[in-house]
């Protein structure tokens, strides 16, 4: 089961099962550790690796790169599906009556 909402706190950890365990994370689930692997026999594994940074620093490292090669824009995130992203995040504002300080 998975939930989320924008007005009410559904948790952040994130658990994921299968047929011969379950994978529970601990913490925020952007942060990616530490997590619980529970097998289906009972024993329990904790894999964790240090985690760095507010969870931009993927999207910033990829700006670099994309300036050090003299891209204007992302292959990989066009400025084209940006735009189509803010439309529809704009679209469900309105439609959830959603404004923000400074707005009309």
């Amino acid at each position: 089961m998975w939930h989320a909402s924008v007005r009410a706190d559904a948790g952040r950890t994130c658990a994921i099962a299968g047929t011969e365990g379950r994978l529970q994370g601990r913490r925020a689930w952007w942060k990616g550790d530490p997590f619980d692997l529970t097998r289906e026999d009972g024993t329990t594994e904790t894999f964790a690796r240090p985690f760095e940074g507010n969870g931009y620093q993927f999207e910033a490292a990829h700006v670099m790169r994309c300036l050090r090669e003299g891209k204007t824009e992302s292959p990989v995130m066009p400025l084209n599906e940006s735009r189509r992203l803010l439309q529809t995040a704009d679209a469900l504002r309105e439609a959830w009556g959603v404004t923000y300080p400074g707005e009309a």
